[in-house]
């Protein structure tokens, strides 16, 4: 099941039994249940353009809603962007990626089912932005998503500094798309549920 459809189905097996004819089967309440309006957020910071059309591949798998699903010339060839409700793909220049603007994303989805993945260097030649940096600001927040480093930089040593800035795991940008997504589709599991034990009424 996708991520998409497993974030909105809530005891699908119960009402099956209802449907069956079982009068015995009840419907359990939750205490309380994420809005069906709540779809995958996803953020993908990167400072090299074929990571980043990379970024929103991983986005289509993941079930991402996507305004934009395909990449123009322009941007295939180095100017690869997008922002957009429930996804963003940046890493083009330092601002794109400052710790103030990726922390008000981390405040704005902090009750929401959202995964960030972050290069952990990235490069602009006069500026270098930590992904672990960056993990350290949200989590001083209370950003409690998921959030990965995927460097090629992924020694155990590198992974321990990864975790230790609050990371979640570290994916070695080495791994391929079928090796990738099973993982992510896990961590995007645990976004849903992260979001819903953190969602309050409003």
């Amino acid at each position: 099941m996708s991520p998409l459809v497993w974030c909105t189905s809530v005891r699908f097996d119960t009402l099956a039994l209802i449907a069956s004819g079982n009068e015995a089967a009840t419907l359990p309440m939750p205490a309380q249940v994420i809005p069906h309006s709540f779809r995958l957020n996803f953020l993908y910071a990167d400072d090299h353009n074929g990571a980043r059309v990379q970024g929103l591949k991983l986005a289509k798998e993941l079930g991402v809603p996507i305004q934009e699903p395909k990449w123009s010339m322009e941007e295939l060839k180095g100017n690869a962007f997008r922002d957009e409700p429930h996804l963003r793909i940046c890493g083009r220049n330092p601002n794109e990626v400052s710790i103030t603007l990726i922390t008000e994303f981390g405040k704005r989805w902090a009750q929401k089912p959202t995964m960030m993945i972050f290069d952990q260097n990235l490069d602009f030649g006069h500026s270098i932005v930590f992904g672990t940096d960056l993990a350290r600001s949200l989590r001083a927040v209370g950003f409690p998503g998921v959030i990965l480093i995927r460097s090629g930089n992924d020694s155990a040593d590198d992974e321990k500094l990864y975790l230790g800035s609050g990371a979640d795991a570290m994916l070695p940008k080495t791994a391929k798309m079928d090796v990738l997504l099973p993982e992510l589709n896990n961590w995007c599991r645990i976004a849903m549920d992260r979001a819903q034990a953190s969602y309050k009424v409003e």
